[in-house]
């Protein structure tokens, strides 16, 4: 993802990717969580949104960080495809303007 883009006098422009995701489970309650390889400097931020699969609960937006953070909780028998995985990146005008580059990590793990 890219910030390329603002309005004069204000934050730059969110930039924002998209992409589904599958998951199948027929064992005791999952959940889905999230970390980043290293925190986001300073005026950066990246935030995660999944949806959940029947009978399970996402947690929303949520911002990312070095610690595991829940994205989708309770995850029971369930097999679900094409469920939207959305990440957005987001600056503020105190923003470094260097490349900053990101490693996501989601992992399935037992409630």
């Amino acid at each position: 993802m890219t910030i390329n883009q603002a309005t004069a006098g204000q934050a730059p422009d969110a930039a924002t990717a998209s992409a589904t995701y599958a998951v199948t489970t027929n064992g005791p309650q999952k959940k889905i969580t999230a970390e980043l390889d290293s925190d986001m400097p300073d005026g950066l931020t990246l935030n995660a949104t999944m949806a959940a699969p029947s009978g399970a609960s996402s947690a929303g937006k949520t911002e990312l960080s070095d610690n595991a953070v829940d994205l989708v909780t309770n995850v029971t028998k369930v097999r679900g495809s094409g469920l939207s995985l959305t990440n957005k990146a987001i600056a503020t005008v105190d923003a470094d303007p260097d490349n900053v580059s990101r490693t996501v990590t989601y992992t399935t793990t037992n409630n």
